[in-house]
């Protein structure tokens, strides 16, 4: 037990700097592409919404922080009735946050022009990136975003790292692309929901082959829920 908690450990470490590299080094290359080739206007644009849209990401709370912490005693008692009730619980709060995101979104849509101080490029429609990016934002909520607790409380965020890996240096590749070659800012933004997609696929996939008895059925009772949203609370 004591050897598995230290490879999964090492594990953690190895991806968890590997992320962080790729999640700062592509980045990078990416915005400087983007400003030599296209524009700083364009660069402006996406840090604006994106930092509107990680506004709305907080709905979610740190549900995912309490539902982990409650996850650890049954997943170390190997109670697999009462993890597949937390997962539920945490599906069904993913969802609703996933919803809340995409009709505040697109509440906020109309209005999106007079938030902009300066001048944008006239070539794109800012509401069509709006929401694009509003999707992209939405679909791990709505999707198998939930199932991310499962391998936190199992100790293997290594499993997470890999997809992000992954499916980030897929979109990372195609932005680069739409960039250099086409020049096209709305193939680059189509590529992160291609990337969030693939990246719910990825985790649905090894969730599936690590945890095959581990699905959503069943729900906690009302004074856990409680306890769960007191949690969150405080």
């Amino acid at each position: 037990m004591e050897n598995n908690r230290i490879r999964n450990s090492m594990r953690n470490m190895f991806f968890g700097f590997l992320k962080y590299f790729v999640s700062i080094f592509f980045p990078f290359i990416i915005r400087t592409a983007l400003i030599y080739k296209m524009g700083s206007e364009y660069s402006g644009i996406s840090s604006l919404f994106s930092s509107i849209l990680q506004v709305l990401s907080l709905s979610e709370l740190g549900f995912s922080t309490a539902v982990v912490f409650t996850l650890y005693e049954p997943v170390a008692k190997n109670d697999t009735d009462r993890i597949c009730k937390l997962l539920t619980f945490f599906k069904n709060v993913y969802k609703f946050c996933g919803t809340f995101i995409l009709c505040t979104g697109l509440c906020i849509c109309p209005f999106i022009k007079k938030l902009i101080s300066g001048s944008y490029p006239s070539e794109i429609n800012l509401y069509v990136i709006f929401i694009l990016l509003l999707i992209n934002t939405s679909i791990s909520y709505l999707f198998c975003g939930y199932k991310s607790v499962l391998f936190s409380a199992n100790q293997r965020d290594d499993i997470l790292s890999k997809c992000t890996i992954i499916s980030n240096f897929i979109v990372y590749l195609v932005q680069l692309f739409s960039i250099l070659n086409l020049e096209n800012y709305y193939l680059y933004t189509i590529s992160l929901i291609g990337g969030a997609l693939l990246n719910n696929l990825l985790m649905y996939l090894y969730s599936k082959k690590m945890y095959p008895d581990i699905i959503c059925r069943g729900n906690i009772e009302k004074n856990e829920q409680k306890k769960l949203y007191k949690s969150v609370a405080t």
